[in-house]
């Protein structure tokens, strides 16, 4: 049986729903690493975090995404690495998906698995498009994040113009979807940040 580790990146997030977030994952995930990019000592509650199993680090924000979720990597010690963000959840057939390629039953070539997001913002269901598709598990000896915004995996160094449609990156079956629910207050402040660092692709 592979093991499964949690890879995060959070800022200022509400200590209640990480605590609820990671006792959801424990059945599954075996190793918590959340790496804070900013937030103050009051929600960088350390020796609670610690309380959960959970590693909590300081980086530095760069203005890089890809560059702060690599930071988490080298903390991690399992075979499968799940990216996840505080604002999500994986369905119950994600999680069940998620200890059937932990159980070692799929290919032997595939190094990451592509899930489904179904969106809500400020409670209304977002629309459904390809672009939706994530790499959200992947080996973690070959995996890396690339790009600062926008961020995608690349496995054994090849990015996911090479990899997707291929063994090595696989689509996950649909019902085995991710939930990602962005609080209305957080869309505006998101969209802000995303738009200034497009520039830096």
């Amino acid at each position: 049986m592979s093991t499964v580790g949690l890879s995060m990146i959070v800022l200022n997030e509400h200590v209640d729903r990480l605590a609820a977030l990671v006792e959801y994952l424990k059945p599954t995930v075996s190793d918590f690493v959340i790496a804070d990019t900013g937030s103050g000592d009051i929600d960088l509650d350390e020796p609670l975090y610690n309380t959960w199993g959970v590693k909590v680090m300081r980086v530095e924000w760069r203005k890089d995404f890809a560059w702060a979720r690599n930071e988490t990597l080298q903390h991690l010690t399992t075979d499968w690495v799940l990216h996840l963000d505080a604002d999500e959840l994986p369905s119950r057939a994600m999680m069940k998906h998620i200890e059937w390629v932990a159980s070692g039953k799929g290919d032997e070539r595939t190094k990451g698995w592509l899930y489904f997001t179904k969106n809500f913002w400020g409670g209304e269901l977002g629309i459904s498009i390809e672009a939706h598709w994530h790499c959200r598990l992947f080996k973690r000896d070959a995996g890396r994040w690339y790009r600062p915004v926008h961020e995608l995996v690349a496995l054994d160094v090849k990015d996911e113009s090479h990899t997707r449609g291929t063994p090595i990156l696989v689509k996950a079956p649909p019902e085995a979807y991710l939930i990602h629910s962005k609080p209305r207050e957080r869309i505006e402040s998101s969209a802000v940040l995303y738009k200034e660092m497009e520039g830096t692709e």
